[in-house]
């Protein structure tokens, strides 16, 4: 087993809180016509099914046992790839019994396999550049339950048949077999299986390091509850849903607002906001075009009076313009306060304004 794999589908199992493992095929190879294993078939891009030849595959799930206890596995799933199929026939997934590998030299004989078909694969769905996914759950269980017999399986054939499945060395002519395993709720880790110096002060200020999380080395849940608890005492700067945050909260990057992410929170010195208009003063009167929160009302003569629904804490900065086909003035802000400001209008002009202050 590539231990490295193994590593790797833990962490990222640890590191999404997921109740899923997938685990890529460790060995694979095929039994010749002949009864046994040729001395170069593990190093294959593909694996032959034949008539009375079969394809081996191994996942270790052995190496799973004590993280991932038998009980709690709702269901196993084997995939693999149809990288050619020039005769299609019924399939039979079935255990492996005895002992194998792909790494031997020289010709060696078959190793053994169970008489129980565990699932039959009907040769309508053999199709060329599709997958297979079968349920293997109950064979997954067994090996973790009894990991000693854990030997893989193979994909065999009674009628004559010319079919081939993807190795893991065939990534240029299809995709390596996969096993996936679901299971709810996962086992928790111990204190023992986190790196030291991970503590609640590091996951408070984010600088756990990635060498530091790459010592997980198990398989969590509930390990919301674990983690619940840690981000729980991170002097008040994270806390988990349902809680109220009672530190500073620091964002490095772009803050994104609204139910899609569409809008960007402004940043600066200041906590400011901004209130905006378009008006146009046509032979209907005076219409808001766009912009909200204001209101105006006619004073004298061209004079009109701009109100905020919520005033600024202090005066705000406005920049108001009036355009027509021919261009753009600029207009004179009058009066200006926290709550408003008193402008000059005239009839056919676009009149825009721009206000930014404090909040």
């Amino acid at each position: 087993m590539n231990k490295s794999l193994l590593s790797a589908a833990l962490f990222a199992l640890a590191c999404q809180l997921s109740h899923a493992v997938v685990i890529p095929v460790s060995e694979d190879t095929y039994i010749a016509p002949v009864g046994q294993i040729g001395k170069t078939a593990g190093k294959e891009n593909f694996m032959w099914i034949s008539g009375d030849g079969a394809a081996l595959l191994r996942f270790d799930v052995a190496d799973y046992t004590g993280l991932i206890p038998p009980a709690n596995v709702s269901s196993a799933r084997l995939v693999f790839h149809f990288s050619k199929v020039k005769k299609a026939s019924d399939l039979k997934i079935q255990a492996v019994t005895s002992e194998w590998t792909e790494a031997a030299q020289g010709r060696r004989a078959a190793p053994t396999l169970s008489a129980t078909v565990l699932k039959t694969i009907p040769a309508e769905a053999v199709i060329e550049d599709q997958f297979a996914v079968i349920d293997v759950t109950a064979q997954v269980k067994q090996w973790l339950t009894n990991p000693a017999s854990d030997f893989g399986l193979a994909v065999t054939c009674d009628a004559p048949a010319n079919v081939q499945i993807a190795s893991k060395e065939g990534v240029t002519t299809g995709h390596p077999a996969w096993l996936e395993i679901e299971s709810h709720p996962l086992q928790v880790a111990g204190n023992d299986q986190i790196a030291p110096g991970v503590d609640s002060a590091k996951l408070g200020d984010g600088t756990v390091s990635n060498a530091e999380f790459a010592f997980l080395n198990g398989v969590l849940s509930p390990i919301q509850t674990q983690i619940n608890t840690v981000i729980s005492d991170a002097a008040g700067k994270v806390s988990k849903a349902g809680d109220t945050m009672t530190g500073p909260l620091i964002v490095k990057s772009d803050i994104k607002l609204g139910a899609n992410g569409e809008f960007q929170a402004a940043a600066g010195d200041e906590k400011l906001r901004i209130v905006r208009g378009n008006i146009l003063w046509d032979d209907t009167g005076m219409n808001v075009r766009s912009g909200k929160g204001f209101t105006f009302t006619h004073l004298e003569n061209d004079l009109y009076r701009f109100r905020f629904d919520v005033p600024f804490a202090q005066e705000p900065t406005v920049m108001i313009s009036a355009g027509t086909q021919t261009g753009v003035t600029v207009k004179v802000v009058r009066d200006l306060a926290p709550d408003g400001f008193t402008v000059t209008m005239s009839q056919g002009l676009l009149f825009q304004f721009l206000a930014v202050g404090a909040r």
